[in-house]
C-alpha cells in the first residue's frame, strides 16, 4: 500500500485519483482533515513537514509526494 494511501485510509477517507488536483480547493478535504493527513505523514516518516510551504500553492497529493521525499 502506498503511503499516501495509508494516510488517507488511517483518516477514513479514499485516496483522491488525481495527483494534480488541490485537495484543498476542490473540497476533497477540509482544513482540519489536511492538518490530519500532514500529523500522519509526520508519524509514518519521521520527517517535519513546513505546513507554510506546504499550503502555499495548491496542495496537491503530488506536492505532498514531493514534500515527503525531500528531507532536511
Amino acid at each position: 500500500m502506498d503511503l499516501l494511501e495509508k494516510v488517507f485510509t488511517a483518516i477514513g477517507m479514499k485516496l483522491p485519483e488525481d495527483e494534480d488536483i488541490c485537495i484543498y480547493k476542490s473540497g476533497i478535504v477540509d482544513s482540519f482533515e489536511i492538518m490530519q493527513i500532514i500529523l500522519e505523514l509526520e508519524l509514518l516518516t519521521g520527517a517535519q513537514l513546513n505546513i507554510s510551504e506546504l499550503v502555499t500553492d495548491d496542495l496537491s497529493l503530488k506536492k505532498l509526494r514531493t514534500m515527503i521525499n525531500v528531507r532536511p
